[in-house]
């Protein structure tokens, strides 16, 4: 009679798991192999609000890097436009819900501030908070052109999930325009130009 196999004790397996986890927990004699979940430093005034915007917009910028490489295989484009476009989407999302927060005193309930991943949502929010903090004249043309870089990326992914999930359609709002290719390079350098905006204006 064929015995039917029986799963491992829960004992041994909450033991497996806690050692799995204390592995990757555990801090690697090699420095370049460690990664502190914050700032080593913070007089530098690097804490999570402003490393986690960071390091989503660091990677989408190495990505894109790499993949112009010479001799980087062209169809890993194919595979990387995902998380490089969401990377950056996400970097600009915490961007600006982070100014927010500093606009708005640094309120407890800092999470509550993203009602949804809309950016147009959220640059409305900040603009406002921006104008009302420096003056409603006096960056208008700045906040103008910074917000045509932002309905850019919106119209492109209004939800956050066109770049996360395969089964999420793409917008289109152009009847001329079919969005089948991204230029990675453009995009990145869409992303460093709306940065530059918004460093200009203060929201950092």
């Amino acid at each position: 009679m064929k015995q039917t196999p029986t799963l491992p004790a829960v004992e041994n397996v909450n033991e497996k798991v806690a050692r799995l986890k204390a592995k990757i927990l555990t801090r690697n004699p090699r420095s370049d192999s460690n990664a502190w979940l914050s700032s080593r430093n913070p007089a530098r005034g690097f804490g999570k609000h402003e490393l986690y915007p960071l390091g989503f917009k660091m990677a989408s910028d190495e990505l894109v890097d790499h993949l112009l490489e010479d001799g980087s295989p062209s169809h890993w484009n194919e595979a990387m436009v995902y998380p490089i476009f969401f990377g950056y989407r996400h970097y600009l999302e915490l961007r600006m819900t982070n100014q927010i927060r500093r606009f708005s005193g640094f309120p407890t309930d800092g999470p509550k501030i993203r009602k949804s991943h809309m950016l147009i949502g959220l640059w409305n929010h900040l603009r406002r908070l921006a104008e009302k903090q420096y003056g409603e004249d006096r960056f208008t043309d700045r906040f103008d052109e910074a917000q045509c870089y932002v309905q850019v990326l919106h119209e492109l992914d209004e939800q956050s999930l066109s770049f996360r999930y395969p089964d999420a359609d793409f917008p289109v709002r152009d009847e001329d325009t079919e969005f089948g290719v991204v230029n990675l390079e453009n995009l990145k350098e869409h992303v460093a130009q709306l940065s530059n905006w918004m460093d200009k204006l203060g929201l950092n």
